[in-house]
């Protein structure tokens, strides 16, 4: 892993480059195509026309440095590049993409979960030693039952596609990260989580695979709760985060170019500065382990993962999609306050997945689940068009139209409280 300077500018050639070039041939492309001056101790990137191979070429203080990758798979992703460009600049985050070959076109995830708890059977299930899931499980009741506990905190998982209108649901008996390590096992993509250090482990493990997005929502969450021992840095913080969200607003039913090029005209100079304030000797006085001080960390931490949802237009700049998602499991657990078994909980997974993916798609989840019975009972076994999210394609008549104008109704009520809550706040 490279760990680059933050005030180190990236730059990216954007046409195919001989790479039998070494430290001359690329040094002439530096002045040429760049503009630029090697000595400023900047990284500059070159790929080759089949984009399997790339070199970096930057001043090592004392003499030039050459960084050579090959893919056995694959190829580089390019970033997002304007018409006629012959380079552009990166930031740390789509350093990282391009360098792990990570590509938004193969998905855009986020994951999150909530407790719930299941009964400890009387007897232990079977083991499954080539199973992980049943290894986890079999140890977590033998424990329960050791300690005498008629019940365990189990967990039920969300998964939301930002790329389609699908929502998941997975149950399992704890909250190691065996259970996402699984579902997300063949999953290549971007994956927003709240930096758990399970969802860094994953993508750790998935060797380049799945590329790691932090949740702005989790960062403001952190500063709200310094504001009352530190309101100063608190408020100029809340103000800046609350102006990313307000763009957010603004391009919310904007097409995926169009919120890419208002976030690169925005909120990349606004974040720029933000980063600049976090690491400058303003908060150079905040003692580490005040609730400021953590939050802070957070920020330092989680910059790069932070920054990721500037990179391009399809990319949440929270998880909240996962939280709203995860209410349905909070409302049901004060009702039926446990699981009985762990089918139970797996069904209701099911179940969950099945309604609230009808819900997202604007189906009446009765009427659907009704169809699909009716076609299951009728010989069916086309079961990829039963799912909720294709189903709404092919039967446009199943849509209620009057939920998607309730949305838009609520998007914009909640820009116009926050267009009056500027008129009455002072500018961050």
């Amino acid at each position: 892993m490279l760990l680059i300077n933050p005030q180190v500018r990236v730059y990216l050639c954007t046409m195919p480059v001989d790479l039998r070039k070494s430290f001359d041939g690329l040094s002439g492309l530096v002045q040429s195509v760049f503009q630029q001056s090697l000595l400023e101790g900047h990284l500059f990137l070159f790929l080759n026309r089949r984009r399997d191979r790339l070199k970096m070429l930057w001043w090592d203080r004392d003499g030039l440095a050459i960084w050579y990758k090959r893919l056995e798979q694959g190829t580089f992703e390019m970033p997002r590049v304007p018409e006629g460009a012959t380079h552009v600049r990166l930031d740390a985050a789509e350093l990282a993409m391009l360098l792990s070959g990570v590509s938004l076109g193969d998905g855009v995830i986020g994951c999150d979960g909530t407790p719930c708890r299941v009964i400890v059977p009387e007897t232990l299930p079977k083991l499954e030693p080539t199973n992980q899931r049943s290894v986890r499980m079999h140890e977590v009741f033998a424990a329960a039952r050791r300690d005498g506990k008629k019940s365990v905190l189990a967990r039920m998982w969300v998964y939301h596609s930002f790329v389609q209108r699908l929502v998941a649901y997975d149950f399992t008996v704890s909250r190691h990260r065996d259970g996402p390590a699984e579902v997300l096992a063949s999953y290549r993509g971007l994956l927003m989580g709240d930096c758990w250090a399970g969802f860094e482990s994953i993508a750790v493990g998935a060797e380049g695979r799945i590329a790691p997005e932090a949740c702005w929502s989790r960062g403001r969450r952190h500063v709200y709760q310094a504001e009352e021992t530190d309101t100063l840095h608190a408020r100029r913080l809340l103000g800046w985060i609350q102006v990313l969200y307000e763009l957010e607003d603004v391009a919310r039913e904007w097409s995926a170019t169009q919120r890419w090029e208002l976030r690169q005209r925005y909120a990349v100079p606004l974040l720029e500065r933000m980063g600049a304030y976090i690491h400058g000797p303003e908060v150079a006085a905040v003692l580490p382990r005040s609730l400021m001080g953590k939050a802070l960390n957070y920020l330092r931490n989680h910059w790069r993962e932070l920054n990721l949802y500037t990179t391009d237009g399809r990319l949440p700049i929270d998880n909240n999609a996962c939280e709203r998602a995860l209410r349905q499991v909070a409302t049901g657990r004060k009702n039926w306050l446990f699981f009985q078994s762990v089918q139970a909980g797996e069904e209701a997974a099911i179940l969950l997945t099945l309604i609230q993916t009808a819900n997202l798609n604007c189906l009446d989840a009765r009427a659907y689940l009704e169809a699909v019975l009716n076609a299951l009972a009728g010989g069916c076994t086309d079961y990829v068009s039963l799912c909720p999210h294709h189903w709404a394609r092919t039967h446009p008549e199943m849509i209620r139209e009057y939920r998607r104008e309730e949305r838009r109704d609520a998007l914009e009520r909640r820009m116009s409280r926050r267009a009056q809550r500027r008129t009455h706040d002072p500018d961050p």
